[in-house]
């Protein structure tokens, strides 16, 4: 379009495509949930170098934190170059809590920190955003569920990123937990056996 001096339809273009991306989002989502509930969803373990996990998650987070201008960090604190767990489910479980830790904090931090500890691979998702009540930390794993569920909802998203991340996690065998407060931000706690190599 640009070559050809269609610049009017430029916008247009972009919203199709952000749009297709979305739905292309949901359907994966979708399909992803329906494995899950059948018990046909399998680990695919492979050694993950820590170092392209770090690259491929800053990547994908930085432009995504810039639209909300937020500052993004990732701080590896992990003593260890590399470590086997299904690097897709563990890269996509990150890029949920970490994008959605950028769309609901405004002009603030979102950080990554990475530590182990215990046999165990810490990956903490730290955010200065909008925070959860202690009813939404009950029920934000829940297929569907929303944060702001109501007429007045600001923020996008079909509710299955957080239910699917738990799942993920438990088919690893880790857990995902979250500490919140309102107005202060919250942290996701993702923890999986780490599995040196």
């Amino acid at each position: 379009l640009e070559v050809e001096g269609n610049f009017e339809l430029i916008d247009d273009m972009e919203k199709v495509t952000n749009n297709s991306q979305r739905l292309l989002n949901m359907i994966n989502s979708l399909l992803d949930l329906a494995k899950i509930e059948a018990g046909k969803l399998d680990l695919h373990n492979t050694d993950v170098s820590l170092a392209q996990l770090i690259t491929s998650i800053n990547d994908v987070i930085k432009p995504i934190a810039a639209k909300n201008q937020n500052n993004f960090n990732i701080h590896n604190l992990a003593n260890i170059a590399q470590f086997v767990t299904d690097k897709d489910k563990l890269e996509q479980t990150l890029i949920n809590l970490l994008s959605n830790a950028c769309k609901f904090t405004q002009q603030g931090e979102v950080s990554l920190t990475i530590y182990v500890g215990n046999e165990q691979i810490t990956f903490d998702i730290e955010d200065t955003g909008i925070g959860l009540t202690a009813k939404q930390q009950e029920y934000i794993f829940e297929e569907f569920r929303q944060v702001d569920s109501g007429d007045s909802r600001q923020f996008g998203g079909t509710g299955l990123g957080l239910a699917i991340s738990q799942r993920f996690v438990e088919l690893m065998n880790g857990r995902i937990s979250v500490v919140s407060e309102v107005n202060k931000g919250s942290v996701f706690s993702v923890i999986i056996p780490h599995n040196s190599v």
